[in-house]
């Protein structure tokens, strides 16, 4: 692979919960995605401040609230959780063998479940994952690494990766909750960094060693994600991907009326382009964004 392929722009998915919460109600589900309703059990304390939580804060927030910061509890209880759930209605799968046929070689998710994990395999199991593991860094990993998971990712096919960016059910001291974690895999993001550049603008193929080689050098395409502040690792790669890799491209696929002013705000400052569909439906949006994304890519493709 030459200077030249290694640095072609290969366009990504990043998805978040939202994908998931569109097939909640599915009889035939067993409900395990949407984790926003895991409340779990053995450290959950009632509050008189839970309707107020529940209207301003998101998941990875809110559940940390609920817990008093205990995250490590909260990690425990939900890997436990969503380990233990391998089915998927037929509908699901189908939507998510359609994310797939994108062609995107790279699929980050903010999500700790193993939806499309399950689509692709057959009779799904915690050890068939496990064996889909691999690392995109070279050499030895350090088990601090593997922990935090920046290098890991799911083999989905030969062409395909899934990277759990926030961690994944199989690893509960990957998950990511609270402002505790989000600010160390900060950190862990901005170490990262400090060697990218010098790595793309050397004489050497430009590999992907880690999700975040691929989120700043590549187009993106975000779906079921709404971008909350608490993002700050994100947030921060935006303004990143905009300093050093502004020849790359951003789009944020949102239902009219779902997006928040603020967010919106931000996103426009880190030149994101925001593609609104107008339907009352979210399975309408969802497969009208997903023909979008795939008419994008090759618009894209071809002016290139």
């Amino acid at each position: 692979m030459g200077k030249h392929e290694s640095r072609k722009n290969k366009p990504i998915l990043l998805v978040g919960n939202g994908i998931n919460r569109l097939f909640a109600n599915e009889p035939e589900d067993d409900d395990s995605f949407n984790v926003e309703k895991f409340k779990g059990e053995k450290e959950f304390e009632e509050c008189s401040l839970h309707t107020e939580i529940s209207e301003s804060l998101r998941f990875p927030m809110r559940i940390s609230v609920f817990y008093k910061g205990k995250e490590e509890t909260v990690a425990e209880e939900l890997t436990d959780f969503l380990k233990d759930k391998m089915t998927i209605s037929k509908r699901k799968k189908k939507f998510l063998e359609d994310l797939l046929n994108l062609e995107v070689e790279n699929i980050l998710t903010t999500n700790y479940s193993f939806e499309f994990e399950k689509t692709i395999c057959t009779n799904p199991s915690i050890g068939k994952i496990l064996n889909r593991y691999g690392y995109g860094k070279e050499g030895e990993i350090s088990k601090k690494e593997k922990e935090i998971g920046i290098y890991q990712y799911i083999k989905l096919s030969e062409r395909q990766k899934l990277w759990h960016i926030h961690g994944i059910a199989t690893r509960k001291n990957s998950i990511i909750l609270g402002q505790y974690h989000y600010g160390y895999l900060l950190s862990q993001v901005i170490g990262y960094t400090s060697e990218l550049l010098r790595r793309w603008n050397s004489k050497n193929d430009f590999y992907h060693h880690s999700w975040i080689d691929c989120f700043v050098s590549n187009d993106v395409h975000i779906l079921g994600f709404a971008f909350d502040l608490a993002e700050i690792d994100l947030w921060w790669l935006l303004a990143y991907k905009k300093k050093h890799f502004e020849f790359t491209k951003v789009y944020f696929y949102s239902k009219v009326g779902d997006l928040d002013v603020t967010v919106r705000i931000l996103l426009c400052t880190y030149g994101v382009i925001i593609k609104e569909i107008n339907t009352a439906d979210y399975h309408d949006f969802y497969n009208q964004a997903i023909t979008e994304i795939r008419n994008g890519i090759k618009m894209d493709r071809d002016v290139t």
